[in-house]
């Protein structure tokens, strides 16, 4: 590999026209191995996922209604905080990262179980036992479904 220029090297002369240098060509390959990847960083989420679920079986009791609500809140703020840890492990970039679109997935599907948890309340505070019946299986239909969806739509995009 050389150069014609003598890039100030007095040395440089006529009979000897620029530089030449040694070369050494290395390939390297790296990649991540994915499925532990994912494996530790999805865990948690999918951890609190199971839990958000659970809590829309809880009984029709006011009682139960307020733990409802902290469960989906202290789901979304968890999130919130096992999403700072992941993104700050990886190169910041302006744009968002397929592992993000999961958490904010998840943070709106618990978002919806708080929503779902105040109407809940209500309807039994109006002792609307077919309506809250009606709610909480929608929700515990809607829940799974909303979750086959969002891993379906990363199949699609990602492979």
């Amino acid at each position: 590999m050389g150069s014609t220029a003598a890039l100030g090297d007095p040395a440089v002369t006529e009979e000897t026209p620029g530089i030449y240098y040694g070369q050494y060509v290395a390939d390297v390959t790296i990649e991540r191995d994915l499925g532990s990847f994912l494996l530790k960083n999805m865990l948690p989420l999918v951890l609190l996922a199971l839990v958000t679920y659970a809590s829309l079986f809880l009984a029709r009791e006011k009682r139960y209604i307020s733990s409802q609500i902290s469960m989906g809140i202290t789901a979304i703020l968890s999130t919130a905080v096992l999403l700072t840890a992941v993104t700050g492990s990886l190169p910041d970039v302006e744009y968002t990262v397929a592992i993000e679109w999961g958490y904010y997935a998840f943070i709106f599907l618990a978002g919806t179980c708080v929503l779902a948890a105040l109407v809940s309340g209500r309807l039994a505070g109006r002792n609307d036992l077919v309506g809250w019946r009606n709610l909480n299986l929608g929700f515990r239909i809607y829940y799974p479904l909303f979750c086959l969806a969002v891993v379906l739509a990363y199949v699609v995009a990602y492979g």
